[in-house]
């Protein structure tokens, strides 16, 4: 299993190939308007957060041999509320 969460993937030989992939996503975000950045404090009353975890794979051809490190941003299960603000969200995921 080549899934990683954030600590392991620090504990990775090639950690910073997971890093970069990591800010790539980032990037790619911020070019297409995903979200805004805004303070916590600044969110509107009333307005729940929901966290972001991130998720990292090699991703490898057939044979074997390594084809790239994948960095995945997901919003965090288990924050929404069934029938209230459960379809109100989604994971920010860019695939390419």
């Amino acid at each position: 299993n080549e899934n990683f969460t954030y600590n392991q993937m620090l504990k990775e030989d090639d950690f910073k190939h997971f890093f970069q992939a990591m800010i790539d996503k980032i990037q790619v975000h911020e070019q297409r308007e995903h979200w805004t950045l805004m303070k916590r404090s600044e969110t509107p009353p009333g307005t729940k957060t929901i966290m972001a975890i991130w998720s990292f794979k090699r991703k490898r051809y057939p044979d074997g041999t390594l084809n790239k490190h994948k960095a995945r941003l997901c919003a965090h299960g288990g924050q929404q509320t069934w029938g209230q603000d459960y379809w109100d969200t989604y994971a920010p995921v860019v695939t390419w």
